[in-house]
Protein backbone atom coordinates (compact mmCIF):
# COMPACT_ATOMS: atom_id res chain seq x y z
CA UNK A 1 0.00 0.00 0.00
CA UNK A 2 1.48 3.47 -0.87
CA UNK A 3 1.66 5.83 1.80
CA UNK A 4 3.49 8.91 3.23
CA UNK A 5 6.40 7.99 4.71
CA UNK A 6 6.46 8.38 8.31
CA UNK A 7 9.11 9.72 10.96
CA UNK A 8 9.89 6.22 13.82
CA UNK A 9 8.35 8.64 16.15
CA UNK A 10 5.01 8.94 14.34
CA UNK A 11 4.62 5.31 13.72
CA UNK A 12 5.37 4.69 17.13
CA UNK A 13 2.68 6.36 18.39
CA UNK A 14 -0.56 4.57 19.55
CA UNK A 15 -2.36 7.75 19.30
CA UNK A 16 -4.87 7.48 16.35
CA UNK A 17 -5.69 11.16 15.73
CA UNK A 18 -2.03 12.20 15.96
CA UNK A 19 -1.24 9.31 13.56
CA UNK A 20 -4.44 10.68 11.33
CA UNK A 21 -3.31 13.87 11.28
CA UNK A 22 0.03 13.21 10.07
CA UNK A 23 -1.09 11.21 7.22
CA UNK A 24 -3.36 13.76 6.29
CA UNK A 25 -0.33 16.35 5.83
CA UNK A 26 1.85 14.69 4.21
CA UNK A 27 -1.05 13.11 1.42
CA UNK A 28 -2.25 16.91 1.34
CA UNK A 29 0.94 18.26 0.90
CA UNK A 30 1.34 15.17 -2.44
CA UNK A 31 -2.34 16.27 -3.74
CA UNK A 32 -1.61 19.70 -3.92
CA UNK A 33 2.16 18.86 -5.48
CA UNK A 34 0.11 17.12 -8.40
CA UNK A 35 -1.20 18.34 -11.32
CA UNK A 36 -4.95 19.89 -11.08
CA UNK A 37 -7.84 17.61 -10.86
CA UNK A 38 -10.22 16.58 -12.08
CA UNK A 39 -8.99 13.73 -13.79
CA UNK A 40 -10.17 11.97 -16.75
CA UNK A 41 -9.77 8.92 -18.88
CA UNK A 42 -9.12 9.64 -22.34
CA UNK A 43 -8.69 6.62 -25.69
CA UNK A 44 -5.91 6.77 -28.41
CA UNK A 45 -4.40 4.89 -30.69
CA UNK A 46 -2.37 4.04 -27.79
CA UNK A 47 -5.30 3.01 -25.51
CA UNK A 48 -6.35 4.61 -22.27
CA UNK A 49 -4.50 7.53 -20.74
CA UNK A 50 -5.39 10.11 -17.91
CA UNK A 51 -5.21 13.49 -18.56
CA UNK A 52 -6.51 16.50 -16.63
CA UNK A 53 -9.54 18.18 -16.95
CA UNK A 54 -8.45 21.42 -16.64
CA UNK A 55 -5.56 21.85 -19.62
CA UNK A 56 -6.04 18.61 -21.14
CA UNK A 57 -2.41 17.47 -20.30
CA UNK A 58 -1.55 14.20 -19.80
CA UNK A 59 -0.87 12.80 -16.12
CA UNK A 60 0.48 9.11 -16.68
CA UNK A 61 2.05 9.49 -19.97
CA UNK A 62 5.62 11.38 -18.63
CA UNK A 63 8.33 8.50 -19.41
CA UNK A 64 10.31 8.14 -21.98
CA UNK A 65 7.44 7.98 -24.88
CA UNK A 66 7.00 5.05 -23.71
CA UNK A 67 3.44 5.42 -24.45
CA UNK A 68 0.79 4.78 -21.22
CA UNK A 69 3.51 2.97 -18.99
CA UNK A 70 3.63 2.81 -15.52
CA UNK A 71 5.85 4.32 -13.44
CA UNK A 72 5.48 1.50 -10.70
CA UNK A 73 5.86 -1.89 -13.49
CA UNK A 74 6.74 -0.04 -16.37
CA UNK A 75 3.63 -2.17 -17.61
CA UNK A 76 1.01 -0.52 -19.90
CA UNK A 77 -2.06 0.89 -18.30
CA UNK A 78 -4.88 -1.02 -18.43
CA UNK A 79 -8.40 0.57 -18.21
CA UNK A 80 -9.03 -0.20 -14.24
CA UNK A 81 -5.68 1.07 -13.68
CA UNK A 82 -6.66 4.49 -15.41
CA UNK A 83 -9.98 4.54 -13.86
CA UNK A 84 -8.50 4.36 -10.52
CA UNK A 85 -6.09 6.73 -10.81
CA UNK A 86 -8.57 9.32 -12.47
CA UNK A 87 -11.01 8.68 -9.39
CA UNK A 88 -8.63 9.51 -7.24
CA UNK A 89 -6.94 12.91 -8.65
CA UNK A 90 -5.75 15.49 -6.11
CA UNK A 91 -9.46 16.76 -5.85
CA UNK A 92 -10.95 13.85 -4.95
CA UNK A 93 -8.00 13.43 -2.46
CA UNK A 94 -8.33 16.99 -0.91
CA UNK A 95 -12.02 16.99 -0.32
CA UNK A 96 -11.46 13.52 1.59
CA UNK A 97 -8.18 15.12 3.64
CA UNK A 98 -11.45 18.11 4.63
CA UNK A 99 -13.76 15.61 5.42
CA UNK A 100 -11.68 13.30 7.84
CA UNK A 101 -10.10 16.81 9.52
CA UNK A 102 -13.76 17.75 10.30
CA UNK A 103 -14.13 14.78 11.87
CA UNK A 104 -11.34 14.61 13.81
CA UNK A 105 -12.89 18.32 15.04
CA UNK A 106 -16.29 16.86 15.87
CA UNK A 107 -14.69 13.89 17.91
CA UNK A 108 -12.33 15.97 19.52
CA UNK A 109 -11.03 15.26 22.93
CA UNK A 110 -12.45 16.83 26.54
CA UNK A 111 -10.93 16.36 29.90
CA UNK A 112 -12.97 15.57 32.44
CA UNK A 113 -13.16 14.37 36.06
CA UNK A 114 -12.46 15.52 39.25
CA UNK A 115 -9.04 16.82 38.60
CA UNK A 116 -10.04 17.18 34.42
CA UNK A 117 -7.57 14.68 33.26
CA UNK A 118 -9.74 12.03 32.16
CA UNK A 119 -10.16 11.93 28.23
CA UNK A 120 -13.30 11.56 26.53
CA UNK A 121 -14.64 12.39 23.24
CA UNK A 122 -16.90 15.45 22.68
CA UNK A 123 -19.22 13.87 20.33
CA UNK A 124 -19.49 10.10 21.33
CA UNK A 125 -22.09 8.90 23.77
CA UNK A 126 -22.85 5.62 25.42
CA UNK A 127 -26.64 6.07 24.77
CA UNK A 128 -26.59 6.70 28.55
CA UNK A 129 -25.36 10.32 28.54
CA UNK A 130 -22.01 8.61 29.23
CA UNK A 131 -19.31 10.46 27.05
CA UNK A 132 -17.33 7.40 25.46
CA UNK A 133 -13.47 7.03 26.10
CA UNK A 134 -10.95 8.66 23.72
CA UNK A 135 -9.89 7.81 21.25
CA UNK A 136 -13.30 6.91 20.58
CA UNK A 137 -14.65 4.31 18.17
CA UNK A 138 -14.95 6.67 15.20
CA UNK A 139 -11.03 8.05 15.05
CA UNK A 140 -9.55 4.74 14.88
CA UNK A 141 -12.04 3.67 12.40
CA UNK A 142 -11.02 7.10 10.82
CA UNK A 143 -7.34 6.18 11.32
CA UNK A 144 -7.55 2.84 10.03
CA UNK A 145 -8.24 3.81 6.91
CA UNK A 146 -4.95 5.55 6.35
CA UNK A 147 -2.74 2.76 8.00
CA UNK A 148 -3.32 2.98 11.83
CA UNK A 149 -3.23 0.21 13.59
CA UNK A 150 -4.38 -0.22 17.10
CA UNK A 151 -1.42 -2.80 17.73
CA UNK A 152 1.02 0.03 16.83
Amino acid sequence: MLQPELSGEEMMTGDPAAFLAAQLDKLEATAKAAHPGPWRVVHDYYGPQVQSEVDGSDICDERDHDHHASYATGEPLRRGDCDHIALWGPDTVLRHIDAARKQLLLHAVLFTGPDESWPVCSCCDDGYQQQLDWPCPTIELLAQGYGWSSDE
